[in-house]
This record gives C-alpha cells, structure tokens and sequence, in this order.
C-alpha cells in the first residue's frame, strides 16, 4: 500500500512542475499550457499584421489600436496644438506641456 501513496504522490509532483516548451524553439518554457499559447501568438510569432497607410512611413503593428494610435497621434494626427512661443505644433496637449518645459523652460 505504501508503494501506491507513494507512486501517486510522484505521480502529482511531476504533473505539477511539468513544463510546456515553447515548440518555435525560442527557449522558453511555462507552467501552464494557456501562457505558452499566449507567448506563441503575441512574443514569438513576431509577424506585425496591421501596417500603416502612408507611403512614407514603415511602421507595423501587432494589433489594430496601436496601428490606430499612431494614426491618430503620429503618422495623421492633426497638430492641434501650437506652440505659443515658437511655430512648432503637437498631436497632443501633453506634448506641447513637455516641449514648453523642456525647450523654453516654461513651468
């Protein structure tokens, strides 16, 4: 009987410190089975999908917000903001705080 408790207790022990190798060969290895499939579709599938439009810009992204992101504040975004002391415009108010501090020491 003590062979058995003992067999099911090793039994356990490794079923609870199996790891999940990463199968790209990245190195990688997870307790569970859920994070190795995460690290497969969004670390070590590098492939960017989400491309921005403009000709002039290379930039690729892995997921539509940020592609979205930087449309709206980098690559299209409208300078809203302009720079009351110099003729420079900014996408974004904290933007234009940051470059009045930095630039023209303005507090």
């Amino acid at each position: 009987m003590d062979n058995f408790v003992f067999s099911d207790v090793l039994h356990n022990n490794i079923l609870k410190n199996r790891r999940h190798l990463c199968p790209n060969g990245c190195g990688r290895h997870y307790k569970r089975r859920c994070l190795m499939n995460y690290n497969l579709k969004f670390e070590c599938d590098n492939q960017d999908m989400f491309i921005c439009p403009n000709v002039m810009c290379s930039r690729t992204y892995k997921f539509k917000r940020n592609l979205n992101r930087h449309l709206r504040h980098e690559c299209g975004g409208q300078k809203r903001f302009n720079c009351s002391i110099c003729p420079k415009a900014f996408s974004q108010k904290i933007t234009l705080k940051k470059h009045l501090i930095l630039i023209h020491n303005c507090i």
